[in-house]
């Protein structure tokens, strides 16, 4: 009888312990409600800098989650692909909607970010937008934006280029929403700038690959300088074929070049020398270390944005709750926001600036 009861009291902790190591999963995966859709570029033009935000956000996940969460409850990151194509977006959206039950959204691209901005806005979705063009966050309620913008960008590559008292100059860009609004916003500064410039511009689509007669009717205007506003493997190609064809002027681009990998690999270091291209601050030596040691590869410049802007939402979710509009009124008044590796600035209107600056490629 005394075994049968021992053995009944063996068996009884076992089922005790295993109970306790259920429930403890359990409870782990309760903590998981607050998911974040995440759409990404990972397999098209912008591959490169989708993927390294993708990674910058699971770093972010992964230290918040170890330090507590967000009020107790873990952060879960839920990622799609758009390939940078706006029907993809979309259907990728409607999932994360229905099937996964996200409460916030990224997004990045701004034509990807214009068309869901009524949609997130009609259905009270949180939509942090990784994108240049200040339309996005234009009359809404529940959008963020985290870039650089488009105006000062085109602002900025304008003084650069009326520093040097050209007569002419010729722009290349790309046909989406935000190239025809840095094309008009570039063109009007330029001109402020440098009163009777002559100016001249074309634009093209994301997928042309074959740019010598559009450049070629742009040089007939002699200019001293010429932008190309583009990204992706065309902005590679343009200046590629823009210096085959022996113009021996100033050539400037955006960011374009820095943010695509494809353009890169076309140009190579030589590709860029003696090119005017806006880039980002430099990384903090503690995120390079943190991002090699959890990827094991070196950090590019992009992972530490998304990671500082998962930072930013889970800093207002703790002061304001989980109510998407409080969250966006919250992080509107924060000013400056210290991260664990960078400080940002936050606009009233919910921009998170991006700097940047120009260097001469060597």
């Amino acid at each position: 009888m005394k075994n049968k009861k021992a053995g009944f009291l063996v068996l009884l902790v076992i089922v005790v312990i295993i109970i306790l190591i259920f429930a403890k999963d359990n409870s782990n995966e309760s903590k998981e409600i607050l998911r974040i859709g995440a759409i990404y570029d990972l397999s098209g033009p912008l591959a490169s800098l989708g993927e390294e935000l993708q990674k910058g956000a699971i770093l972010a996940e992964e230290h918040i989650n170890a330090r507590g969460g967000v009020r107790g409850q873990n952060i879960k990151y839920i990622f799609e692909d758009s390939s940078f194509i706006q029907k993809n977006a979309v259907s990728a959206y409607n999932k994360l909607v229905s099937v996964e039950e996200i409460d916030i959204l990224s997004v990045l691209g701004a034509a990807i970010s214009l068309s869901l901005k009524e949609r997130v806005e009609n259905e009270g979705i949180l939509m942090y937008s990784l994108s240049t063009h200040p339309d996005v966050i234009t009359n809404t309620h529940h959008i963020l934006r985290h870039a650089n913008s488009a105006q000062s960008d085109a602002e900025l590559m304008a003084e650069d280029i009326a520093g040097i008292n050209p007569k002419n100059v010729a722009t290349i860009f790309m046909q989406d929403d935000w190239g025809f609004f840095f094309n008009e916003i570039f063109e009007k500064h330029l001109t402020e700038l440098v009163p009777g410039v002559g100016y001249v511009s074309v634009g093209h689509n994301s997928d042309e690959n074959e740019f010598r007669s559009k450049i070629a009717t742009l040089l007939e205007s002699n200019p001293e300088a010429f932008m190309v506003a583009s990204t992706g493997a065309p902005a590679g190609i343009i200046i590629r074929q823009l210096k085959e064809l022996g113009y021996d002027g100033e050539i400037y681009t955006g960011v374009g070049i820095v943010i695509s990998r494809d353009a890169q690999n076309i140009l190579g270091e030589e590709g860029l020398r003696g090119v005017h291209y806006q880039t980002y601050p430099e990384l903090s030596p503690e995120f390079q270390r943190d991002y090699k040691e959890r990827f094991g590869e070196e950090a590019g410049l992009f992972g530490v944005y998304m990671y500082t802007g998962t930072e930013i939402l889970a800093h207002a979710i703790e002061q304001v709750g989980l109510d998407n509009k409080k969250i966006v009124d919250y992080v509107k008044t924060i000013g400056t926001f210290e991260g664990t590796y960078e400080s940002l600035n936050i606009t009233p209107q919910g921009e998170i600036i991006i700097p940047t600056y120009i260097v001469i490629g060597e």
